[in-house]
Order: C-alpha cells, then sequence, then structure tokens
C-alpha cells in the first residue's frame, strides 16, 4: 500500500517493512522491526498506513498498532491484551483510517474500534454498546464518508455502513444485493456514491437510493477479483487486479461503454496488484502498489489510440471443418447452411494493430440472440442447435484503447430446414390429404351404393 505526505512523497507498506520513496531524489528509506529496539516497527509485515493532521503515521501490522513522529523519529506501539479490555480489541491492524475528528477508525482481527490519540484510550465493543452490537469478525477494510458516517468490511459476513458513532444504518450481506465475500477498498466519488473494490466485482452503492449496482462481467474482465479502486479527476474510474489496471468509462450511470486495460507489456510493474494498493495524489496522478514494485503515472497524459478499426471475419467452421469460399471470406455477405449444420464457430478480426491482443470482440445472431455478447478479447465464438431460418451475424471490435466500431460487419446467414418441414413439402403432404379423403369418400359412397342394390 501507499499513502503521500505534505511534500508529495510516498510511504510504503510490504510484507518486509516499510519504506519512504523521496520523489525528488529518487532515495529510499527502510524502516524495519529491530529485535531488542523498541524505537523501530513493531513487525515487518504492513498491511496499512495512515497520516494524521500533523503527518505522522499510524501503521497497522499483524502485531499491533504502531505511531510514528516523523519530526522526532520517535516510536509507540499499542498491543492487545488479554486481560485489559481497554487495549486494541485485535493482535492485527489490517486497516486505519484518520476521521474528521482526528480519531482513528482501526479494523482488527478482533473487532473495529475507534482509536483517541489524545487520550491515548480505544473505544471497543468492551466499552461501547453500539459497537457490541455488530458483528463478531474481522474487520478488513474501514471507511469514514464526507458526511461522516463509515463503512465497514469484514472478512465473511459482508459489510456495514453505521453512522460516527456506530449505530447500524445498512447491513449488507449476501441476501441484500451485497454478493461478495469482502471490500479490499472504498472510495467516494463527486456524487457522494460509495465504490467499492471487492473480490466479487466492482461494486457502487448509489447515495440517492441506497442501491448496489455490481461491474463483475466476466467479458471486461471485471469477475474476479478487484484490487483496488481508484476515481480520477475526469471522475474516471480505475481498477486495479491480478492481470493489470483497467481504465473504466459510463455511457450512462449503470452502463460501461469502454474499458481500456494496461498490463506489463504498458509499462506496468507487473500484471499483479496488490489489495488496497490503489491511491490518488495530489497531483491528480494515480499510485498502484503491485507484487514487484509500484506504479506512479498521469491519466490525463496517457496517449490514446482514436483509430476506429475495421471488423473482418477470418474463419469459419461447421463442426470443426473450415467452410472454404469461392471468392476468399472477406467477400462473402451470404453463407448457406443446411439444417444438419447447425454447430457452427468463426474467428474475428479487427484490423488495428498497436497491441492488437488487446482489441475486443462483441456479436449477436440478430433473430436468435436477444442483445450483443461481448467477449472481451476472445476472437473465437460458436453457436449449436440453431433452428432454421434467416439471420444476421453481426461482428462489432475494438482497438486496444476501447475504441469501437458499432456498424461492424453483418454477414446472412441462412440454415435451410429438412426438405419435411418446407412449405412445398407441406403443401404437397396437403395435397395428398385432400386426394385421399376425397379417394375415401367415393369408395364409402360406391359401398353404400352397392349395399342398396343387394336389399332390391
Amino acid at each position: 500500500m501507499g499513502l503521500e505526505d505534505d511534500k508529495g512523497n510516498l510511504w510504503l507498506g510490504a510484507k518486509e517493512g516499510m519504506m519512504y520513496f523521496n520523489r525528488t531524489t529518487g532515495s529510499f528509506d527502510c524502516f524495519k522491526h529491530e529485535a531488542f529496539n523498541f524505537n523501530s516497527l513493531s513487525s515487518n509485515i504492513i498491511y496499512t498506513i495512515a497520516k494524521d493532521a500533523s503527518n505522522n503515521l499510524w501503521i497497522g501490522t499483524d502485531n499491533g498498532l504502531n505511531y510514528y513522529n516523523v519530526n522526532t523519529k520517535k516510536w509507540k506501539h499499542y498491543f492487545h491484551s488479554k486481560t485489559n479490555t481497554n487495549s486494541l480489541p485485535g493482535v492485527e491492524v489490517f486497516d486505519a483510517f484518520v476521521r474528521k475528528d482526528g480519531n482513528i477508525l482501526l479494523g482488527t482481527n478482533g473487532s473495529v474500534c475507534s482509536f483517541n490519540p489524545v487520550s491515548e484510550k480505544f473505544e471497543t465493543k468492551y466499552n461501547n454498546e453500539n459497537i457490541k452490537q455488530l458483528r463478531t469478525n474481522n474487520y478488513l477494510t474501514v471507511f469514514e464518508s464526507s458526511d461522516g458516517s463509515l463503512w465497514l468490511s469484514t472478512s465473511s459476513t459482508g459489510i456495514l455502513h453505521v453512522t460516527g458513532s456506530f449505530q447500524v444504518l445498512h447491513s449488507f450481506n449476501f441476501s441484500d444485493g451485497f454478493n461478495a465475500g469482502s471490500v479490499h477498498q472504498f472510495v467516494e466519488d463527486a456524487g457522494k456514491n460509495i465504490w467499492m473494490a471487492t473480490t466479487k466485482g466492482l461494486y457502487r452503492w448509489n447515495n440517492s437510493t441506497s442501491d448496489f449496482t455490481i461491474f463483475n462481467s466476466a467479458a471486461w474482465g471485471m469477475d474476479g477479483d478487484i484490487k483496488s479502486v481508484v476515481i480520477d479527476n475526469e471522475n474516471k474510474v480505475w481498477i486495479s487486479t491480478s492481470s493489470g489496471i483497467m481504465k473504466i468509462a459510463f455511457k450512462s450511470e449503470n452502463e460501461i461503454s469502454t474499458v481500456k486495460k494496461f498490463d506489463e507489456s504498458d509499462g506496468l510493474q507487473g500484471n499483479a496488484f496488490n489489495n488496497f494498493a490503489g491511491i490518488k495524489l495530489k497531483s491528480g496522478e494515480l499510485f498502484f502498489g503491485g507484487i514487484n514494485g509500484f506504479n506512479v503515472f498521469n491519466p490525463a497524459a496517457l496517449v490514446s489510440n482514436n483509430y476506429i478499426p475495421q471488423v473482418r471475419i477470418l474463419a469459419f467452421k461447421v463442426f470443426d471443418k473450415e467452410l472454404k469460399f469461392e471468392r476468399g471470406i472477406d467477400s462473402i455477405v451470404l453463407i448457406n447452411l443446411d439444417y444438419k449444420q447447425n454447430y457452427f464457430t468463426f474467428e474475428m478480426g479487427a484490423l488495428s494493430f498497436d497491441h492488437p491482443e488487446k482489441n475486443q470482440f462483441a456479436y449477436q445472431l440478430e433473430g436468435f440472440d436477444k442483445e450483443m455478447v461481448f467477449c472481451g478479447t476472445n476472437r473465437i465464438a460458436g453457436y449449436t442447435n440453431i433452428p432454421p431460418g434467416n439471420y444476421v451475424l453481426h461482428i462489432i471490435a475494438s482497438n486496444n484503447d476501447g475504441v469501437w466500431n458499432t456498424e461492424g460487419l453483418r454477414i446472412n446467414l441462412s440454415i435451410v430446414p429438412p426438405f419435411w418441414k418446407t412449405n412445398l413439402f407441406r403443401a404437397n403432404d396437403a395435397d395428398a390429404a385432400y386426394s385421399w379423403n376425397l379417394l375415401t369418400l367415393f369408395l364409402r359412397i360406391r359401398k353404400i351404393k352397392r349395399e342398396e342394390k343387394i336389399e332390391e
């Protein structure tokens, strides 16, 4: 994780201690736990770093809460004690957030709590009835929104929205629209909506309706573990994952228009990023920390590829056997298949060669699909058991920066029914049935006349 100080330099936490990165000089100062030295970190495993109004640090570790005075270079430690109910309620401090009143909101493996740095007293489930009523769980992530209310994420029982005094406003679990295991990071946008990077996609809580919107489409690559979420100065949403960073733009409140993906080939430290390791700096730059280091960049300075790619179909296969076309596949406007050829696949292409592996695709078999099927960077798609009929295969594609050719390519597709289901066969069948009925009637009349003659 990372934290910016008042000078624009960065404090960095990891599993091997803490570092201070001077961005002007490019130098690093390292801070580690030193055995028998109480004026050092209590542990090298750093979960969180928070900064108070005096620019001093509150550091959560796997062995208590640490306070570091950056001017005096002095350390203080606060530990959990089984015999002292007024101590830190858990051994591990997973998250720390400095509240507007100067108190420190803490998420621990024992409970959530609030710490007053002046009186050095912890407000915990042992001395606060409201906290006592909250779920017993590991509290992994804590956040104070602009209205003073608190957001708390547990490790396995959902999230809580509480007042500043820990009275429950909303409780969200697997039956309340929140289906993720936990939240790695909360962030608030300009509309006071709360965005959440979760273990199962990106969530947004609407401040006006108190409803969740979930963005977890596999086609966009957002269905897995979202490590961090950051909102830039242009209100664009950025997320980090185990496979890179994504910039998300919306065409409406609940509908994504483009997703631009960045990975190691774009200069990132690697594809895998850490939980709760994304922040927006005062300069407007974004910071994301990963397993091999960190990246800092100005999103406004990134150059976009605005080229709209032409869309092509590169191959068409029936039962995995590629069809050959007399004038080439690029020239086809109609594909005729018989009713036995209703299992087919096709390969899509986009003529944009700047990181072509990042081109994205979507398709729709008009007359069969109700809407476009987005398949991300996967170029192969197919259908099985399509009933006879006339269809249009519509393919669209984007370049590496998510600029789409929405007109795309359209190919007519006709699946001919078996002869016994054709209109001609049905007409002949009807004629045959009519003739048979006439013959039956004629024979019956003749039989009746014969019987009448015999009676005479």
